[in-house]
């Protein structure tokens, strides 16, 4: 059987990601790889390296062939202290705009795609289709573009920069096929940019569980952390888009009837400062604890010894966190705005925006240990179900269809 190779693009890729488009990516390329399909993924890369690139070849997945391009694109609009610190230091810091960043980087892949040959072009977000297209002009190839939020989402006042929504309008009317995180996503693009319904195929996300359960933590640990209370847990950025202000005023109202309880936020962002103001207004000093960003061993022990994990997002195109608690057996809230919420059915939802309902769902949960536990298996259950290899699969049946393989 004849397989499709596949130039990839993307900008983030642990363990150099802010967010879940890194871990996406990672996940998929990774499922890829196991059913045989050969990947070229060009990655902007945060941190320098001593070339202008470099091509990585990972011995564990010998099907995907990594190309970093000496760059830094930050996706979200800011650095943080450290990063600013560290490129200052190397006088490799640049004012330049994101669209800028996007731009330039289009011209060096457009570049690098004569060199690695393929049957279609697989590219991920906004600051990827100008170089999708651009490689598409080189080697004539059809192009997918992997949709994992918009302009819609990560801006929700309604004050969205002109010059991205142009770029996600002309790249999604221009490509071949898109696809979708959710038909949430998919919603939100035919709605907003008028995107033929019929050429969007929705591929929702999916979790390795299996990296998550090779972490030993040692029970007696997770037991006695914070004296056995009770703790309800947010892992996303500080951002109006994954709403951190929701998730503090559903801890004030759990605190009124379960005082004893402890919540953890674990992220950052620009909402940060606003987000600790707002928890000491609601006398949560000492209840509410900070733990800026988590990977791997601090993240899992989060997971792992939650007694419930919120997700209040207003705009989630799908929300792959929600996954990673739930197939730890913690229970779930995610919001109704969510693209998890299609595939994670047993979940309790609400609108993000009814702080009542939902923390009425939580106290139900943490005053009831039988109800807790079934909650949290039977959306373990659900959650070993919602695979990266049946995101591939998908994928491929696109690139067949594409490439007339």
């Amino acid at each position: 059987m004849n397989l499709p190779s596949v130039f990839m693009i993307g900008w983030e890729f642990p363990p150099h990601n802010s967010g879940g488009l890194g871990t996406a990516c990672e996940g998929l390329t990774s499922a890829l790889s196991k059913a045989l399909i050969n990947q070229t993924f060009v990655l902007p890369h945060q941190l320098p390296f001593d070339a202008d690139f470099a091509q990585v070849f990972n011995p564990l997945h010998p099907h995907i062939n990594f190309v970093h391009v000496n760059m830094q694109i930050f996706p979200y609009g800011a650095l943080t202290q450290e990063d600013y610190l560290y490129l200052k230091k190397r006088r490799l810091y640049s004012k330049s705009s994101m669209v800028d960043q996007a731009l330039a980087y289009a011209e060096t892949v457009g570049y690098l795609s004569n060199f690695y040959p393929h049957d279609v072009i697989h590219a991920h977000d906004w600051m990827t289709y100008p170089a999708a297209f651009a490689a598409a002009k080189n080697t004539h190839k059809p192009v997918i573009l992997h949709v994992h939020s918009t302009e819609f989402d990560r801006t929700l006042n309604g004050n969205t920069n002109a010059t991205i929504s142009q770029i996600e309008y002309e790249g999604l009317a221009k490509a071949d096929h898109v696809i979708t995180v959710s038909q949430y996503t998919k919603n939100i693009i035919c709605d907003k940019y008028a995107v033929d319904a019929s050429k969007v195929h929705v591929v929702h996300n999916g979790v390795d569980l299996s990296r998550q359960r090779n972490i030993q933590i040692n029970n007696n640990l997770l037991k006695n952390y914070l004296n056995g209370k009770k703790i309800i847990v947010f892992v996303g950025r500080f951002t109006s888009q994954k709403g951190p202000d929701y998730f503090v005023t559903i801890a004030d109202k759990i605190t009124k009837e379960i005082p004893e309880a402890m919540f953890i936020m674990a992220g950052s962002g620009d909402m940060y400062h606003q987000i600790v103001m707002q928890s000491a207004n609601s006398r949560l000093t000492g209840k509410l604890l900070f733990a800026g960003f988590l990977r791997n061993f601090e993240r899992e022990f989060l997971y792992r010894r939650a007694d419930l994990f919120i997700m209040p997002s207003v705009s989630e195109p799908f929300g792959i966190v929600a996954l990673e608690a739930a197939g730890e057996n913690t229970p779930v809230i995610i919001s109704k705005q969510s693209g998890v919420n299609e595939v994670l059915t047993d979940a309790l939802s609400a609108n993000f925006w009814d702080t009542d309902l939902i923390s009425s769902q939580a106290i139900s949960v943490l005053n009831n240990n039988n109800y807790q536990n079934e909650l949290g298996y039977r959306l373990c259950q659900q959650a070993q179900q919602i695979t990266w290899d049946k995101a591939a699969y998908k994928c491929i049946d696109v690139y067949k269809e594409m490439s007339n393989l």
